[in-house]
């Protein structure tokens, strides 16, 4: 599986070791009505994970065309100064184009909501869209700022069932960076949607961590839990001083090796491992979680 990336849109966000056990690499927020307190931005930036805002008033305001482009332009950057507060410049907020399976036949009012916000919102930062293929076609002939997209699986014409099979048609868009898996049920983590990062992409992520990587290692003292997800699979590597287990699908398939040591890694895993510090009390969480997922005893995690 890709790097993953979640949004949500209620006040029921997901918690930080939650974000930790998933490997989740950014976290996608709205500027208003369900934006996360700050404290809860910096811990999770804290811990190397990005933060993206994202801008939605009406699920088809972009069908509005200039007038209502030009507004929420400036609205979005008030959003940004006072709802969240001094994000960095460089950061990329994603602006919804059509929250519609499909937008044709609005394509020239698309078009010119997205050139009124481009004109209005302030150049510091970064803008891509979201919606259907439509859309987001329509939004970058409005304004070259929007150089990124953020696709929805299922949403372009002759789309398929298989969501492997929409991932690859995304990912052969060269401006398309995210994909909102749409059709992976239950999400990886309850309340909130898959995002999968197009491999070599990267948010412009408030933070960092938006990019696509090959591997992330958190590690205290002589614990640790390696994460290395790869384009077709994910496998968490999760150990103590003592022992180290793979657990791929929610099951513990082997025992790798009883080396302490990150030296003893696999030589393959060795390459592109950045340590991120993580308390204890978030590894009791971690092991809760991988217990709970695998269906086995907490004792049978280390």
């Amino acid at each position: 599986m890709p790097d993953l990336v979640v949004d949500w849109g209620t006040d029921s966000r997901p918690s930080l070791a939650d974000l930790i056990a998933a490997g989740v690499r950014a976290i996608m927020i709205y500027s208003r009505g369900s934006t996360p307190p700050r404290k809860y931005l910096e811990d999770v930036i804290a811990h190397g994970i990005g933060v993206c805002p994202i801008f939605e008033t009406l699920g088809e305001r972009a069908n509005e065309g200039f007038d209502a482009g030009f507004a929420d332009g400036g609205a979005a950057a008030r959003d940004l100064d006072h709802n969240i507060g001094d994000v960095p410049p460089g950061v990329r907020l994603f602006v919804n184009m059509g929250d519609t399976p499909t937008s044709v036949g609005f394509e020239a009012a698309i078009r010119d909501y997205a050139r009124g916000f481009a004109e209005t919102f302030p150049t510091k930062w970064r803008l891509g869209a979201y919606g259907n293929l439509t859309a987001l076609r329509a939004a970058q002939q409005g304004s070259a700022r929007f150089d990124k997209l953020w696709a929805v699986e299922t949403w372009y014409p002759h789309s398929s069932s298989v969501p492997r099979v929409n991932f690859e048609f995304w990912q052969g868009q060269s401006d398309v960076v995210l994909v909102q898996m749409a059709n992976i049920v239950p999400p990886t983590i309850s309340n909130t949607d898959d995002d999968w990062l197009i491999p070599g992409a990267s948010l412009e992520a408030w933070g960092g961590g938006g990019e696509h990587t090959r591997a992330k290692t958190i590690v205290e003292d002589d614990e640790m839990i390696v994460a290395i997800p790869d384009d077709s699979k994910q496998c968490t590597f999760l150990g103590t001083r003592s022992r180290f287990y793979a657990v791929s699908g929610g099951v513990i398939v082997h025992v790798l090796f009883d080396d302490p040591n990150p030296s003893g890694l696999p030589k393959e895993l060795v390459g592109d491992v950045l340590a991120v510090p993580i308390s204890s009390g978030d590894l009791d969480v971690l092991r809760a979680r991988t217990a709970r997922t695998a269906g086995v005893s907490i004792d049978q995690i280390p």
